[in-house]
């Protein structure tokens, strides 16, 4: 069985994550897997980013 609590703190821990640091993530990934990963978490964060902007009509 999975400890869920371990995989909502590492969520939460992504959610904080800001643009620099992801770019610095997938500088630093160690092969191109994990550098897909990093991306997938970057977009995901950007889109949910302008998503908020659209919705508070701030664009």
């Amino acid at each position: 069985m999975n400890d869920t609590s371990k995989y909502s703190q590492i969520y939460r821990d992504i959610k904080e994550l800001r643009p620099e640091d992801t770019l610095q993530l997938v500088i630093d990934s160690k092969d191109e897997e994990e550098q897909m990963f990093y991306q997938l978490i970057g977009n995901y964060l950007l889109r949910q980013n302008q998503m908020r902007v659209i919705e508070q009509n701030l664009f």
